[in-house]
């Protein structure tokens, strides 16, 4: 920092999340404040990211690729992993209706597959991620979803939401 210079540079998001950890929230209203432009922060990030793998997968050509390169095994931790973020932005709101994570049987079966059915276990699970992710980006631009992201969540949960 230069000799004259007052100000302080903001504080990182892990850096708020270990103040509160510690020191709790407290009536400080700038407390409350940072935690809320962190807040902000990680929901940006985390929304960019949704959207930025809802575009990759728009393309049908996309999928095909994408599915071509993927196991069953990966790609039905794809289809959890994006169902477990669009259940975090449904849990935000309380009384909002909770999607159920779809039944795709096969996956442990897949070792009895051929090619072909395995092919279309892969697509299946991709397209049910995507379905997920799609619905998650549209809740995610709904005021009362983002309020209750930004607003009612510490920064270890929205971290979390975000890396999911």
């Amino acid at each position: 920092m230069a000799s004259g210079s007052s100000a302080r540079p903001a504080p990182s998001a892990v850096s708020l999340f270990c103040d509160i950890m510690m020191n709790g929230l407290g009536s400080d209203d700038t407390h409350i404040e940072e935690r809320l432009r962190a807040n902000q922060r990680l929901y940006t990030s985390a929304r960019f990211a949704v959207k930025e793998a809802i575009g990759v997968l728009k393309a049908k050509n996309r999928q095909i690729e994408v599915a071509a390169s993927a196991s069953p095994t990966n790609m039905a931790t794809f289809m959890t992993s994006t169902h477990a973020i669009l259940r975090m932005v449904e849990e935000a709101t309380p009384g909002s209706t909770l999607t159920h994570l779809a039944t795709l049987p096969g996956v442990t079966e897949a070792h009895r597959m051929n090619a072909k059915e395995i092919a279309a276990l892969v697509l299946s699970l991709l397209l049910q991620g995507w379905e997920y992710l799609k619905r998650a980006n549209g809740r995610m631009a709904e005021k009362k979803y983002h309020d209750n992201l930004c607003g009612s969540r510490t920064v270890g949960t929205l971290e979390l939401f975000r890396e999911h």
